[in-house]
């Protein structure tokens, strides 16, 4: 693949999502940064990222209670 690609446009590689919750449940004493960091540790740790390549980490979040 070209590099000078890669360089210019983002690239979806990895994915995972984070358990669903309820009110007051046993989620809810994590805050939303804290699980999306697990995500983003679980992705690493199961070696569908590689650290040294990610540059930037954007992820969503539909509702926050």
């Amino acid at each position: 693949m070209n590099e000078s690609i890669l360089e210019c446009q983002p690239v979806v590689i990895a994915l995972a999502r984070t358990p669903i919750g309820a009110l007051q449940g046993s989620l809810s004493t994590l805050a939303a940064t804290d699980l999306g960091g697990q995500v983003i540790e679980y992705l690493i740790r199961n070696k569908t990222l590689e650290k040294g390549l990610v540059d930037e980490v954007i992820m969503g979040c539909v509702l926050s209670a």
